[in-house]
């Protein structure tokens, strides 16, 4: 089969296209310094779900998401981060990497997402999830049957 054949997967061209905009970054603080966690691409979050549910147990749970926080920072604070781990008496510990990935993800999944360019913009109603019944089945409803 010759290479002209094959199907392909990926576009060089749309490289970092799937990034978030510089408004899509978080600023938190981890102890005395401030750090930016980049918004993630569909790559990314698809990848630490397939890890994190595919987990053999909490331990490389927290593995995975602290290397998923790590990439989304810049190298300089991914390796902040990492020294604060390596060090027991930082007052930095795993279960802090846990609650900055619940603070993300609550973040990210609360601010509006951009409908993609090939999509209609959502329908927007006035809340009425159903059709009222007519008069007559409502007076029909709330009438005792005769026996």
């Amino acid at each position: 089969m010759a290479d002209s054949d094959l199907k392909q997967f990926g576009d060089a061209t749309r490289k970092g296209t799937d990034e978030g905009t510089r408004d899509d970054d978080i600023l938190v603080r981890i102890l005395d310094r401030k750090v930016a966690l980049e918004s993630p691409g569909s790559g990314q979050i698809g990848y630490i779900a397939m890890t994190a549910a595919g987990a053999s147990n909490d331990l490389v749970q927290l593995g995975e998401v602290i290397n998923f926080l790590v990439s989304l920072m810049d190298e300089e604070d991914g390796r902040y981060v990492k020294n604060l781990l390596l060090d027991r008496h930082s007052g930095f510990e795993g279960e802090d990497m846990v609650e900055l990935a619940q603070h993300i993800v609550k973040e990210w999944s609360g601010r509006p997402t951009k409908p993609s360019s090939g999509s209609s913009a959502r329908r927007r109603t006035n809340g009425a999830g159903s059709t009222p019944a007519s008069p007559q089945a409502s007076k029909r409803s709330t009438t005792p049957s005769e026996s």
